[in-house]
């Protein structure tokens, strides 16, 4: 069996396991810890990131725009001589942490969540490891938000777009907290976007059209970059169409409990209004999924937790079983993510730090291999 599937195994299993117990999760959030750090935290030259962020790591020049925070951390670590992948695996492990605290805050379903989202956001994690960290910031600043303590969360986003400057598009998320007409306006929206899917209208080009006119700004040449016409793909992919049904399917179960309220109920209204965000973002700017992938991530936490809600109003003796349905969805998206000739070219066989003398060191041909990948990308 592929180990990247006794990865999603693993992981599908402990998050069962929380599902069906009451008791202490403490040594299950341990060993979920260890097999996250281990397998995403030590991975070895895995994706094609891996070998631009090593190159900047150790002093290499580049013409990218890279914010500040993210620099800073890396010259910390790089000063005390600590060698490059110990820097990835201690972000995952910052990661990790972040996500249990914000998981924790909402649910006490925190270790399926936690599953959910190393398997469902295993190419985010694995390649892009400045958002990840503006990701963590953002987690922590959502529990201040919910609190009401605004002024805090706003130092957490602009804390966080040190690290990756994708993360001022939560800044917005205030405003569903005011108003809960923003959630019914974007829910609206969706409906809408979604119907111009069928007709091929797509947002984007347009929002793209305009970001083409303006020039000498290396963050706008990135999102041209991303929104060039050779990257466009399908906007209704399985994964959308899954978060779509899931929405429906928890609108449908509000209904049916005639929108009683319940002891979680400014919680589940926050968490909506963020599920409507990633679902407003998958659909307008799905076309190009490198744009979308950089601005729903921020998102996707919630749509788990989401999950949790809908099934806790499901009066079902064998909820257990449902539960296990979405894990296997999961890894049908999963599967799907695997099921290319990028991954199989940068991602296969898998490697790990750890043990990577046990295996074997192909440096070199990784190396060539994602040289290769951009010279066909003609950069």
């Amino acid at each position: 069996m592929n180990i990247y599937y006794i990865y999603v195994l693993l992981l599908s299993m402990l998050g069962l396991i929380d599902v069906s117990t009451k008791n202490s999760k403490n040594a299950i959030v341990l060993l979920q810890g260890i097999l996250i750090v281990f397998f995403v935290g030590f991975r070895y030259k895995i994706g094609i990131d891996w070998l631009f962020y090593y190159n900047l790591y150790t002093g290499s020049p580049t013409l990218l725009a890279i914010e500040p925070g993210f620099n800073a951390l890396s010259n910390i670590f790089y000063f005390l001589d600590i060698n490059y992948w110990l820097f990835q695996a201690f972000i995952t492990i910052v990661v990790f942490f972040a996500l249990l605290k914000f998981f924790r805050y909402y649910t006490d379903k925190y270790v399926f969540c936690l599953s959910g989202f190393f398997i469902l956001s295993f190419g985010f994690n694995a390649e892009a490891i400045r958002q990840v960290l503006a990701l963590a910031v953002v987690c922590l600043g959502y529990v201040q938000l919910i609190n009401r303590n605004y002024k805090a969360f706003y130092l957490y986003v602009l804390l966080a777009a040190l690290f990756h400057v994708s993360a001022l598009i939560v800044i917005i998320v205030p405003l569903y907290l005011k108003n809960k007409n923003w959630t019914k306006i974007t829910r609206f929206a969706c409906i809408i976007g979604t119907l111009s899917l069928l007709i091929d209208f797509y947002f984007i080009d347009y929002l793209i059209g305009f970001f083409s006119m303006i020039s000498e700004n290396r963050f706008v040449e990135k999102i041209l970059w991303y929104g060039d016409s050779s990257n466009a793909g399908s906007v209704l992919t399985f994964s959308l169409i899954f978060k779509i049904l899931v929405m429906i399917c928890y609108e449908l179960t509000l209904i049916k409990s005639n929108g009683k309220e319940n002891d979680n109920k400014i919680n589940e209204n926050f968490i909506l209004s963020l599920v409507y965000i990633l679902l407003f973002i998958d659909i307008f700017l799905g076309r190009y999924g490198t744009i979308s992938s950089r601005l729903d991530v921020y998102f996707t936490p919630a749509f788990l937790i989401l999950i949790i809600y809908m099934l806790n109003r499901v009066k079902f003796h064998g909820r257990v079983f449902i539960y296990i349905i979405f894990l296997i969805l999961f890894f049908v998206i999963f599967y799907r993510f695997t099921e290319n000739s990028y991954f199989k070219e940068q991602f296969e066989p898998y490697r790990n730090y750890i043990i990577s003398s046990v295996i074997y060191d192909d440096s070199y041909h990784r190396e060539e291999s994602v040289k290769q990948f951009w010279v066909e990308k003609g950069n």
